[in-house]
């Protein structure tokens, strides 16, 4: 395993090296977010309350969020500046373009799917899932859907995506004249989400927002992009720090689990009392707050166990995290097929697991498939490993 040398992603330098370098510990958590997206987007998903998502005031969606910040960081970002910047905007351009044209596709097969279900069980599952749109008024679906103003149930992660790339040029630009700027503008630009209600329609008849609002997400994004990129110093190794980060995952823990809050009301209570500071549209404060308090326990995790991302395990998951896009193309409509199945079932717990289980199986084999391929044409530009720095 090559180790590559240049800066880590949370180095407080500038990257020096040229060479194309990927992190498995982003990677390995990545792969793990969109694994748990992927069980968790399966509806009354019995297997659903064992992810970790529900043990803390965020899920994968933070986690795979805040994991794309660093890797846009690492990747976009070094190349603005090796190859220049109006390189660098078309390279961004064609990326949301790739974005943009999968979620389309996605939300197309998607409809096809529900439609099929509905014909092979007479459940109306287009309805359920928001796309009966389609039905009524096809033209203003399909203008609405090209404009990103009609986003179905549990597809708004890539039209969010697609936003905060789409600015990453503006950020770089701001970047140049000072660095602290790109993190002044998003927090004016997070505060403001709350000020006058920023956010864009998700369903034109009924006005509901985005389910992931961007003017909020962005905050996250860039926070882990900053970090990425070394313009904000990350944090030196501290015990009382990390001992305060450990305490307040501790105490979200029994506040987050809704399964606890039956048989204790006190932590219900007390979960309603923080519920506007923990509400996932507007990627609320206490939300972030925790995300950043994960990334400091993983990161000194990482460190101290560097060898870990070199198992067989921890190497299935870490691919998955290098080809994310078509893995999560995939998996949204895997959680589709397996919630069809489920329902056949009545959702009997072993064979849901079973079924769980082979979803989970068929994105690693897609993620394998794709990187061997890759390897195969082009080995010879294929990126240096590195697991995680240990320099500071």
């Amino acid at each position: 395993m090559n180790t590559a040398q240049t800066n880590p992603p949370f180095s407080n330098q500038r990257p020096m090296n040229t060479k194309k370098v990927r992190y498995q510990a982003i990677d390995f958590f990545r792969g793990c977010g969109l694994l748990m997206i992927f069980i968790n987007h399966i509806p009354h998903n019995p297997w659903s309350w064992l992810m970790p998502t529900w043990l803390g005031f965020t899920d994968a969606a933070d986690l795979f969020v805040f994991c794309s910040g660093l890797v846009v960081a690492l990747a976009y970002g070094r190349y603005y500046e090796n190859n220049g910047y109006w390189q660098g905007v078309l390279k961004t351009s064609n990326r949301c373009f790739q974005l943009y044209t999968v979620h389309l596709s996605v939300i197309l097969i998607y409809f096809a799917l529900t439609v099929c279900a509905q014909l092979l069980t007479g459940i109306d599952y287009p309805t359920g899932a928001h796309m009966d749109y389609f039905y009524r008024e096809p033209f203003d679906a399909i203008k609405y859907l090209f404009e990103l103003k009609y986003i179905p149930n549990y597809l708004g992660i890539l039209p969010m995506y697609i936003m905060m790339l789409s600015i990453l040029p503006i950020i770089i630009a701001l970047s140049r004249i000072h660095r602290f700027l790109v993190l002044i503008i998003s927090l004016t630009i997070y505060i403001s989400m709350y000020l006058w209600d920023l956010h864009f329609i998700s369903n034109p008849e009924e006005g509901w927002p985005w389910f992931f609002n961007p003017f909020g997400w962005q905050l996250l994004f860039f926070l882990a992009y900053t970090i990425g990129s070394g313009w904000i110093p990350y944090p030196k190794e501290s015990k009382p720090l990390l001992i305060a980060c450990i305490v307040f995952c501790l105490i979200a823990a029994p506040l987050s689990y809704d399964l606890l809050h039956e048989y204790v009301p006190l932590l219900a209570h007390w979960r309603k009392l923080i519920q506007p500071a923990l509400h996932k549209t507007p990627c609320a404060p206490l939300r972030i707050i925790y995300a950043l308090a994960a990334a400091y326990i993983l990161r000194w995790w990482s460190v101290k166990h560097s060898d870990f991302f070199n198992q067989r395990f921890a190497h299935w998951l870490t691919i998955m995290g290098q080809y994310s896009l078509p893995v999560f193309a995939t998996s949204s409509l895997l959680s589709f097929i397996a919630f069809v199945i489920m329902e056949k079932i009545q959702y009997a717990v072993i064979p849901t697991l079973i079924i769980n289980i082979i979803g989970c199986l068929l994105l690693v084999g897609l993620a394998h498939i794709l990187h061997k391929r890759k390897q195969a044409v082009n080995y010879r530009n294929y990126p240096a490993i590195a697991p995680i720095d240990t320099n500071f």
